[in-house]
């Protein structure tokens, strides 16, 4: 009988696309089926990898059939929640794309059916494993920037390398601009600085009518140790995608993947880490990974939906502060895992 892990992969659209690559060539894992209602792209994804396997209309048709240990929910927002639901219910451990859900009693009802299923169900916080953010952590833990008190981020995206599909350009489907792609930024603004945020206010607008909410925004955070964060996010920049980080700290200043130490670098910025942030690598290799040993050797992740949750939260709130114009005060939120 084989060890590799039985994975479903629901979802073929661009995210799905890579996480079937690289489940597919992982000598741990093993493709089972998928999950989509477009059978036909399904089946063609399937062929230009090179193997075969189901493909089911439903994730409960899978789960019947198929005998997965894990499935990857990759498909459009408003079935995040349902399939991590039934999932968690029938015991399978999921690893989940962004965001976990739409609103706070979706994300309410997948905390409690994972923890009443006890699975590992794992966010796809993919820039936690990007080189370049790891460089930084490195810097930060090192003591080399000294206190860290103010961390910037912006997501930069034109869809120059591809248009998003319909349904994210609505409220029902797509949630907002800080659910949608927001939350990447404001991830990193906690995960860099190493703490919660417990205040945030922002603004929005838009250009653009092909989309039913604002996707360009400014927010404004303050975490509860005192530090600052700030993130731009847009969706019709007229550039290719690109994230961008500035940190400040007593002792040095991290831009993107360079760093200043006066101390050492005679006040000049040079390369802590050859990568940058864009299309051109995103480290879903390495989330595949991670999760197969995260099931395989039952060990909690820093990303896991328990730890994440709270994050999903801010982006709401922040949405909220936008759409209210008012500063949202976060009651006691969570620390951050791993940072």
């Amino acid at each position: 009988m084989s060890d590799r892990l039985r994975v479903v992969v629901a979802g073929t659209g661009n995210a799905g696309l890579e996480h079937l690559r690289e489940f597919h060539v992982h000598p741990g894992a093993q493709v089972v089926s998928i999950v989509d209602t477009d059978a036909d792209r399904a089946r063609s994804a399937v062929a230009d990898l090179g193997f075969d396997c189901p493909v089911r209309s439903t994730l409960e048709e899978a789960l019947d059939r198929d005998g997965p240990q894990a499935v990857v929910v990759a498909t459009p927002n408003p079935l995040h929640a349902p399939m991590t639901e039934a999932a968690a219910a029938a015991g399978v451990h999921i690893l989940l794309e962004k965001p976990v859900g739409l609103d706070n009693a979706s994300i309410d009802a997948m905390l409690a059916a994972v923890r009443e299923g006890g699975v590992l169900c794992q966010v796809n916080m993919i820039l936690r494993w990007h080189p370049m953010i790891e460089s930084i952590v490195r810097l930060r833990d090192s003591g080399a920037l000294g206190t860290v008190h103010t961390v910037e981020a912006d997501f930069i995206f034109g869809e120059l390398e591809g248009s998003e599909p319909d349904w994210a350009r609505t409220v029902a489907a797509g949630g907002s601009l800080h659910l949608y792609a927001g939350c990447h930024a404001y991830d990193q603004l906690e995960w860099l600085m190493g703490d919660a945020v417990d205040e945030v206010s922002a603004v929005s607008s838009r250009v653009s009518d092909r989309w039913e909410y604002d996707v360009t925004a400014c927010a404004v955070m303050r975490f509860t140790r005192g530090g600052l964060g700030r993130a731009t996010v847009t969706l019709e920049a007229a550039a290719p995608y690109q994230f961008g980080i500035r940190v400040f700290g007593t002792h040095g200043t991290v831009v993107n993947n360079t760093v200043c130490i006066p101390a050492e670098h005679e006040g000049e910025f040079v390369e802590h880490c050859t990568q940058r942030v864009d299309v051109t690598y995103l480290p879903f290799d390495r989330i595949a990974a991670d999760f197969i040993a995260n099931v395989a050797n039952d060990t909690d992740s820093h990303a896991a939906l328990e730890h994440t949750a709270d994050l999903f939260r801010l982006a709401i709130d922040a949405d909220t502060a936008a759409r209210e114009h008012r500063v949202i005060h976060r009651p006691s939120p969570k620390s951050v895992v791993g940072a």
